[in-house]
């Protein structure tokens, strides 16, 4: 079903809520400002077709997706003459709330050196650690062979 289809997801019925800024519709997805901005600037791309993992895409959709990012971030880059941060998360353990949406997105934020977010950068990087013997070898096991499983 695709986006103007349905109305329990916020992604799926974006044409009917006027909070929402579309700034370029296309065969299969849809670029718009992002409501909550960490950033200015931030942007959202978002498949029209329902779906929550990127593993779903089409290749189409894939295709169509990452030509959009690569035009956003000319554009961003052009204009804010700083750097980008693309995300998308999968978190299927979370509980359904106004910052779970369980809707395939990517956030595409400008980024500059002293912006709100190089503090949680910081932070995070402090969180960082090396591999151990085991989690190598465990995602080494994944990773075997080129086909999914």
């Amino acid at each position: 079903m695709y986006i103007y289809g349905m109305s329990t997801c916020p992604f799926c019925d974006l044409k009917n809520n006027e909070r929402n800024h579309i700034l370029q519709e296309y065969e299969y997805t849809v670029l718009l400002m992002a409501n909550l901005r960490k950033v200015p600037g931030q942007l959202l791309v978002i498949p029209k077709r329902h779906l929550e993992r990127f593993s779903e895409l089409s290749q189409n959709e894939r295709d169509e997706i990452f030509d959009i990012i690569a035009n956003v971030e000319k554009r961003l880059i052009n204009h804010y003459k700083a750097g980008y941060e693309i995300t998308q998360r999968y978190k299927p353990y979370l509980e359904k709330d106004d910052f779970a949406v369980r809707h395939l997105h990517f956030h595409v934020l400008p980024r500059q050196k002293d912006d709100v977010l190089e503090e949680q950068r910081v932070q995070e990087h402090q969180l960082h650690s090396s591999a151990t013997k085991e989690e190598v070898e465990e995602l080494q096991s994944i990773f075997k062979t080129r086909s999914e499983s």
